[in-house]
């Protein structure tokens, strides 16, 4: 028996920062965050992240873009990413473009999509980053030696992604040299407080 999408969750905060971050777009007071939380008829679960940078009200409107579209799209469905990717794309693409807002519905998209990823490597006991598999990348190119790229790469490519450390390997290529450098997916607490603004679906 396949397992379906149970209940959507989301939850909308904002940190303060003592002093603001300046950015081209202005000045930010706060770093907000929209997290989304997926529960399977089976009792399964997985999180993932939406984009909410920007603007100001941006995590608060995904998280009623969430409540008000999204949610009701996937509750009930299999919970098959591929699955649920496809019917999103189906279902909110002339919405996205009717309202102008392309952006939000893909971020959402996504966040929902590393939830549904997370539920499923969760339920393997694997880390999201195995249970997803080869996954190509975009290639770009960049100067510099691969010692200078494997530095780069161990100082820069940090991100958090969940409640435990996972790591992988960044694979370069550099003039047809290959280097390795180890990719730290770092879950870390906020110390800051967080203000809850939303509850959840």
């Amino acid at each position: 028996m396949s397992t379906t999408i149970a209940r959507v969750e989301r939850w909308v905060l904002r940190a303060p920062i003592a002093n603001p971050v300046a950015n081209a777009f202005g000045a930010m007071t706060n770093r907000p965050a929209v997290f989304v939380r997926i529960t399977a008829s089976d009792g399964a679960w997985g999180w993932g992240e939406v984009f909410s940078n920007f603007p100001q009200v941006g995590a608060e409107h995904r998280g009623r873009l969430i409540e008000s579209i999204f949610a009701p799209l996937v509750t009930g469905c299999a919970d098959d990413p591929a699955t649920v990717r496809t019917l999103l794309e189906r279902r909110t693409r002339q919405m996205a473009i009717q309202c102008g807002e392309p952006g939000p519905f893909a971020q959402i998209s996504g966040g929902i999509d590393q939830a549904l990823w997370d539920m499923a490597a969760r339920r393997a006991g694997l880390t999201a980053i195995v249970c997803v598999g080869d996954v190509p990348l975009a290639s770009t190119s960049v100067n510099g030696t691969p010692s200078l790229l494997r530095a780069a790469a161990h100082a820069a490519v940090v991100t958090s992604v969940g409640p435990c450390p996972i790591s992988s390997t960044l694979r370069l290529s550099v003039g047809g040299v290959a280097a390795a450098a180890p990719v730290a997916f770092i879950a870390s607490a906020t110390t800051a407080t967080a203000t809850r603004t939303s509850n959840h679906v």
